[in-house]
């Protein structure tokens, strides 16, 4: 999905890396590997160019980074940001578009509302969830203002969304309620984006309380199956 996006940028100085693990509950070393090596191949032939990074934003959530694939991301980053040359780190939580990744939390509230199956749903947690659009649409405004170049960078939603809520955005778009239990428990982490508000600003997104209904409308037609986001 982000691959996809990110093709259609027309500056042959810069190049986008986006591909690699995307399971986020990935244990096997000779995935990790695999992006390791096509990284370290990329990084070698890069020549002048930019290169960008797609990581994730819980690599600095203490509640996930001690899992393997947070521990990967992290090496990569830091494989990146060893090698000569200019370079764009960019850590984004969960992204939402066409394509892409089908082990994330909008397909399991999915398919579980569809085929009736009851789940758990933490009580006092919110996720950060962002249009594909939005991330790239900010992503190429760092760029080509060379903003901080060399640096990490959050590309975030500055609006949080409950689970419950979501659950309640995605009942009402398809008609069919959910079967779940509540646990009183909080895994919230809100990531450090300072700079994001006053890009999206600058930029024209509206970040705010209907955000994640126009988020699902938008790629709910002609179903929601259409919907897969990536971490």
């Amino acid at each position: 999905m982000i691959a996809t996006k990110f093709s259609s940028y027309e500056d042959k100085d810069v190049l986008f890396f986006a591909s690699g693990v995307s399971n986020s509950n990935e244990i096997n070393e000779e995935a990790f590997q695999k992006e390791e090596t096509l990284l370290r191949n990329s990084l070698e032939e890069k020549g002048t160019k930019t290169f960008v990074y797609f990581s994730s934003c819980d690599v600095a959530n203490p509640q996930l980074s001690p899992k393997a694939y947070y521990q990967h991301k992290l090496k990569m980053e830091n494989l990146v940001a060893s090698f000569q040359g200019n370079f764009y780190i960019f850590r984004l939580p969960q992204v939402v578009g066409y394509g892409g990744n089908e082990n994330t939390l909008i397909n399991f509230l999915l398919n579980n509302i569809k085929n009736e199956t009851s789940f758990e749903i933490y009580l006092r947690t919110e996720k950060n969830i962002i249009d594909i659009d939005d991330v790239y649409t900010m992503a190429i405004h760092i760029i080509q203002h060379k903003k901080y170049l060399n640096s990490v960078c959050n590309i975030i939603n500055t609006k949080y969304i409950s689970v419950l809520d979501l659950v309640q955005i995605i009942e009402k778009k398809i008609c069919q309620k959910a079967h779940y239990i509540f646990k009183d428990i909080n895994t919230s982490y809100y990531y450090n984006a300072p700079e994001i508000k006053s890009i999206a600003k600058e930029l024209n997104i509206i970040f705010n309380n209907n955000y994640h209904r126009r988020l699902i409308s938008k790629y709910s037609s002609p179903d929601l199956k259409r919907i897969t986001p990536t971490s």
